[in-house]
C-alpha cells in the first residue's frame, strides 16, 4: 500500500513498560494460539504475552526473551500503572511479571505488546514513575511520525516509523494519536490510498 499521501499523526498515549526478567525456562506457544509475527522473541521466549487488541476478536500471542525483551502496555490509566508497578517484586521473576500482565488484563489494559529494549532507547522517554531504565511510564518520542491511510475498503491502516503496517480502528486511532501539531484528528482528513 502507498502511503506516500498519508495523514502524518503522533502517538498520543502514555505506555506502562516492563523488563522482561532473565530466565533460563523457555515457553512454548500452545497450538491453539494465533501467533503475531511482532513479537520480540517467538523463537526462544520466556513468557508469553496477550495483545487482546490485535488479531481476529480473539488477541494474538507475542514472545519476549529475558536478554533484551520488553513488554509494554497502551493505555494505562495512572492509577493503575502506579498499582502494576507497585506489584513489582525485587528482584523481579518471570512468574511475578506474568500475575502483573493477568492484573492489567483484568483491569481492562489488554493492549498489551512486546519489543526490546533497543526499541526503549529509540523511541520511548520517560513520563512518569520509573523504577529501573526499561520499567515504568513511557510515553512515544513525538519526533515519531506515523502515517495513516484507508485502503479501498475504507479500512484505516497506519505505518510506523519502523515500516511496519497495520489496520487500527477508528475509536483506537483517536483515543492514541493525534495530528502531527498536536491536534485531534478528524477522520475525514485520512486520505484514501490510490489503487495499484
Amino acid at each position: 500500500m502507498n502511503f506516500d499521501k498519508g495523514l502524518k499523526i503522533v502517538s498520543a498515549t502514555r505506555k506502562l513498560i516492563f523488563k522482561v526478567p532473565a530466565s533460563d525456562v523457555v515457553v512454548a506457544f500452545e497450538q491453539d494460539m494465533e501467533v503475531s509475527g511482532y513479537g520480540q522473541n517467538n523463537d526462544r521466549p520466556v513468557i508469553l504475552v496477550l495483545n487482546e487488541t490485535d488479531g481476529d476478536g480473539d488477541g494474538t500471542w507475542q514472545g519476549a526473551d529475558g536478554e533484551k525483551g520488553v513488554v509494554i502496555l497502551n493505555e494505562v490509566p495512572g492509577e493503575i500503572a502506579e498499582a502494576l508497578l507497585d506489584m513489582m517484586e525485587t528482584p523481579p521473576t518471570v512468574d511475578n511479571l506474568d500475575d502483573i500482565l493477568i492484573a492489567a488484563g483484568e483491569q481492562g489494559c489488554g493492549d498489551q505488546y512486546t519489543a526490546d529494549t533497543d526499541f526503549v532507547d529509540d523511541h520511548l522517554s520517560p513520563a512518569g514513575r520509573m523504577v529501573d531504565d526499561y520499567t515504568g511510564i513511557v510515553k512515544r518520542d513525538e519526533k515519531d511520525v506515523v502515517l495513516a491511510i484507508r485502503d479501498k475498503e475504507g479500512v484505516i491502516r497506519i505505518k510506523l516509523p519502523n515500516g511496519d503496517e497495520r489496520h487500527i480502528e477508528e475509536d483506537i486511532l483517536l483515543r492514541t494519536y493525534r495530528g502531527a501539531d498536536g491536534s485531534p484528528i478528524d477522520l475525514s482528513d485520512i486520505p484514501t490510498a490510490d489503487a495499484e
